[in-house]
């Protein structure tokens, strides 16, 4: 095998990680209330009583317009990662009740309630460096979502970026998880062939 560094999903995330801070914070701000709103109009969300978000880093799309927008439904409860180990537990909160950190990315508190594992049905908002239009994520590499996406096979999973950050093609491993809808500010991109934790099951329609 060849140096990591120089595998072609190290060589696309250096690429993306220059395109992305090429990005004004202006422009992020836009695209983030566009994606939103492409999101929020959802029968899937709009439906949803739990929805998992994510404490955006610099250039990344913010999610947090999700917490507010009234897209009328049933009452929704909201729920945050949070490091611990290996993997990520989704805890009960919203953002104003984070804290800074592991990675210096806010995160709620070890005492909020944990999503249960049981639950069904609900949303999960995922961050990404890139993505492509077969639902395919490339992460920073850590792999705590794809460590923990698994264990909420119920959800829906919507993937969030910039439509400057989706490419043709994402190099993938067995591990990792795609998204059944890729939203950006121009667009919903549903994935084929995406089931409930791996490529290959039913599609999201």
């Amino acid at each position: 095998m060849g140096d990591e560094r120089d595998s072609p999903k190290a060589r696309l995330r250096r690429a993306l990680d220059a395109r992305r801070e090429a990005l004004a914070a202006s422009e992020v701000a836009r695209a983030s209330y566009a994606v939103c709103d492409r999101v929020a109009a959802l029968p899937e969300f709009r439906q949803a009583t739990v929805v998992v978000l994510y404490a955006a880093r610099p250039a990344e799309v913010d999610p947090r317009r999700l917490e507010t927008i009234d897209v009328g439904g049933p009452r929704k409860t909201f729920f945050y990662p949070r490091v611990e180990g290996d993997r990520l537990t989704f805890r009960q909160a919203i953002f104003d009740q984070l804290a800074r950190g592991r990675y210096g990315i806010h995160e709620p508190s070890a005492d909020r309630p944990a999503l249960a594992a049981t639950v069904e049905g609900g949303i999960v908002v995922v961050p990404g460096l890139g993505f492509d239009r077969a639902g395919a994520r490339l992460g920073t590499g850590k792999g705590y979502y794809d460590r923990t996406l698994p264990g909420l096979g119920g959800f829906r999973r919507i993937g969030l970026a910039m439509d400057a950050m989706v490419v043709d093609a994402i190099p993938t491993d067995p591990w990792d998880v795609p998204m059944h809808v890729v939203a950006t500010e121009r667009d919903l991109l549903v994935a084929a062939d995406v089931g409930g934790s791996s490529a290959g099951d039913l599609s999201w329609r």
